[in-house]
């Protein structure tokens, strides 16, 4: 399994509480996100520093996934779904689908997550703790901008 913007290793680590032998693979370009995951979960994933746009692993996967890392889909609530990417060049998206392409088995899988919209809310936590986060539109870029 290869997950594509491993991050804080959350997903990797649930999956291995529902079955302790996957196999996973996780890449990520941020050394402080892959240093966290790596203290979070050691040696129990193998963790590679890379760019899915320019990767070249020595392996092929069953299954390579994103849960909110470098690709996933929005449910826009109207009975459609936008593809979002952390990419944000187009012709550099199409050079990482074509690359994790190749990284995937003929018979295997990638697997995006879905999403709700993000939208500007507040939380409160326990110990007195306010999870708080603003979208901004970013127009120029046509994105957006998420503040926490």
């Amino acid at each position: 399994i290869l997950e594509l913007g491993v991050g804080t290793g959350i997903v990797a680590e649930k999956l291995l509480e529902l079955k302790d032998d996957y196999n996973i693979t996780g890449i990520d370009f941020s050394n402080e996100m892959l240093k966290i995951a790596q203290k979070k979960l050691g040696n129990k994933i193998k963790f590679i520093k890379d760019d899915v746009v320019t990767t070249e692993l020595p392996l092929t996967f069953d299954t390579a996934f994103s849960n909110g890392g470098v690709w996933y889909f929005i449910d826009q609530e109207d009975g459609t779904y936008a593809l979002c990417s952390h990419i944000s060049d187009i012709y550099k998206n199409f050079m990482a689908m074509q690359n994790i392409a190749n990284h995937i088995k003929n018979d295997g899988l990638l697997i995006l997550s879905v999403q709700g919209i993000h939208k500007n809310y507040s939380q409160r936590l326990p110990n007195g703790i306010i999870y708080s986060q603003k979208i901004l539109n970013n127009e120029d870029k046509n994105c957006f901008d998420k503040t926490n």
